[in-house]
């Protein structure tokens, strides 16, 4: 878990959980996702059932069918980054959209260590696979189930890794990275270090966090 918040920080409150009448007054709905294991149970089975489907009943040759799940792995990336950077972090011109975001993401920066604020609600990631998909099928018709079905692996992934870098100390020297990028994104600057699965598109994209720019705090 996270111990101490740089004073830079300009988000976050506690290390504990969400009080129940801050709850009351920001967030909507009642309920969150906090086991990290139930995306699991919903999402593998449909991994499963769209790679037979696209190979067995629509009989897309299992090359094609891998490629376009191969294909799925940068648009994710590329798909994260922008919602994190854009929608995350909308600055809301309304009290619903204000309500939105802080249930979507500012919540989850205020207290970082509460479990309900670091996976994605089903509430959420049920419609969005059903419109990706629609939107897949659309574009590239019988391929879908294979970048559906990478889409989908990615997302599991994502939200599996954003949780374990707030919850889990794995030794793994790219694990450690990983967790190292994204807890600066919480704890030094909430507008630099958008990635958590990579941290390629923020080297792109000219937002990753340098030496040079922590050196530049603390002096």
């Amino acid at each position: 878990m996270l111990t101490e918040a740089s004073p830079s920080s300009r988000l976050f409150v506690s290390n504990d959980d969400m009080p129940a009448d801050i709850w009351e007054q920001n967030v909507l709905g009642r309920t969150r996702l906090a086991n990290h294991l139930v995306p699991f149970y919903v999402f593998v089975p449909v991994v499963i059932g769209l790679s037979a489907y696209g190979l067995v009943v629509d009989q897309v040759p299992w090359l094609r069918f891998l490629l376009a799940f191969v294909v799925a792995i940068p648009l994710w990336t590329i798909n994260e980054y922008v919602t994190h950077r854009f929608l995350f972090h909308l600055q809301a011109k309304s009290e619903f959209t204000r309500k939105l975001v802080y249930t979507m993401h500012t919540g989850h920066h205020e207290y970082p260590n509460d479990k309900r604020f670091m996976l994605i609600g089903l509430n959420v990631s049920i419609p969005n696979a059903i419109i990706t998909g629609f939107i897949f099928w659309l574009i590239v018709g019988e391929l879908w189930t294979g970048l559906l079905a990478g889409w989908l692996c990615c997302y599991l992934f994502y939200d599996w890794l954003h949780f374990a870098t707030h919850v889990y100390n794995f030794e793994s020297r790219w694990f450690r990275r990983l967790k190292k990028h994204h807890l600066q994104h919480h704890f030094k600057y909430n507008d630099r270090n958008y990635g958590v699965v990579t941290s390629f598109w923020d080297w792109i994209v000219g937002t990753k966090l340098h030496k040079r720019d922590l050196n530049e705090q603390s002096s």
